[in-house]
């Protein structure tokens, strides 16, 4: 959308946004082995990640899921499927912590926060999905919301409380680059999380997978090519951090010069 018809329609914008459910896709979320039952496997997973400009264009805030997660657990599901069948096991603990960028592979000092959630995979509610977290094969998720309080942040002047938003926002940002060359991006100040999924494939790829590449390798030798696992399960060794530069002065637009009075 051009930015002069994002300002023009702001209030009609945000209602229409306001209204719909987001399914907000996070590529490789980290899943952390803590301990294994014969049949209930338990891990720790973050679904979303903060302050990092999404493919839905949208930015979440700190905190923006602190009362919906006070308030119930949600459920844990596969590919966002909101039937009975779709259970893959159960959230013991979702929280909001605050996590490095450095831990996230981008080359900004300081920390952001993510939507973390201890959960345990049990393997007779769906065992494809029990085998794939037992292996390593799993790791991107996917939180399904509803907005609650929406806002925008505008590189133009002549909005005034958008333009202050993007002063205030973009240098948090842990990829403002991409914010620049959109030149907007809207503000999640709360939401109500519904569930988080388990997915196939995913639109951020901020979170990477945090692994044991020597437990991996004692696994998966068996098959003659772990190479091949790598490339099969987007697991890369020695990543280099993504080379993210801070924006401190945001550029100035104004589409509406001919519009102030003098």
């Amino acid at each position: 959308m051009e930015i002069k018809t994002l300002i023009e329609k702001k209030a009609e914008v945000l209602k229409l946004r306001r209204i719909a459910r987001k399914y907000d896709v996070i590529t490789k979320s980290d899943v952390v082995e803590i301990e294994s039952e014969d049949d209930v496997l338990k891990r720790t997973i973050i679904g979303n990640t903060y302050n990092w400009l999404d493919n839905h264009g949208d930015v979440h805030l700190s905190g923006c899921f602190a009362k919906s997660i006070s308030e119930r657990v949600p459920f844990f599901l596969a590919d966002h499927k909101h039937d009975v069948t779709a259970k893959v096991g159960i959230i013991n603990e979702v929280m909001e912590a605050p996590i490095s960028w450095a831990e996230l592979g981008v080359d900004k000092d300081g920390n952001t926060e993510c939507l973390k959630a201890n959960v345990d995979v049990i393997e007779d509610l769906n065992k494809s999905v029990y085998y794939q977290y037992k292996n390593g094969m799993i790791n991107q998720h996917s939180v399904g919301m509803e907005y609650i309080q929406l806002d925008i942040a505008i590189n133009d002047t002549y909005d005034k409380d958008g333009y202050a938003n993007w002063l205030k926002y973009l240098p948090m940002l842990g990829n403002p680059i991409e914010a620049e060359e959109c030149g907007y991006f809207y503000l999640v100040k709360e939401a109500k999380l519904f569930e988080i999924s388990a997915v196939l494939s995913g639109s951020n790829i901020l979170t990477p997978t945090m692994q044991d590449d020597a437990v991996i390798k004692e696994i998966y030798n068996k098959f003659g090519d772990i190479e091949k696992f790598y490339e099969f399960c987007k697991i890369t060794l020695g990543t280099e951090p993504t080379n993210v530069t801070q924006v401190v002065e945001p550029k100035k637009k104004n589409y509406y010069k001919h519009l102030i009075k003098k």
